[in-house]
């Protein structure tokens, strides 16, 4: 019985090798599972959807690679930020701060920090 998904096996798969194709990804999976490679493609195409992934390249020779920590941290925070100016009015940025507080004080007291830093006269913009 497999306990890895078919999502965190490609993810596995593209950090232990780096860089790969959807064909040296495929190559791998199949040695220790059967997968279709319409499978394979639509767990990378929504990898990359995801952030998760980045795709270089053109259409039949793309190669997929795993973005960093940072980077899909920062993707997610700035799909969040966009995904709540546009779903919310004023009320948005209310509620976002009382989901931190709720979750961790800490954060809050963070935000603050980097908010007097941003605001600080010195700081480059």
């Amino acid at each position: 019985m497999m306990t890895d998904s078919l999502r965190e096996q490609v993810l596995g798969v593209l950090q232990a090798g780096g860089p790969a194709s959807a064909t040296r990804v495929w190559e791998a999976l199949r040695a220790t599972r059967p997968i279709s490679r319409t499978a394979l493609h639509t767990v990378l195409t929504r990898l990359v959807a995801g952030g998760l992934v980045v795709r270089h390249g053109t259409r039949r020779h793309y190669i997929y690679e795993c973005r960093t920590s940072a980077e899909v941290a920062r993707a997610t925070a700035q799909r969040a930020a966009r995904d709540l100016m546009l779903v919310t009015t004023g009320n948005g940025l209310v509620h976002f701060v009382d989901a931190l507080e709720q979750g961790s004080p800490e954060v809050v007291q963070q935000l603050r920090r980097l908010l007097a830093e941003r605001l600080a006269p010195d700081h480059p913009s």
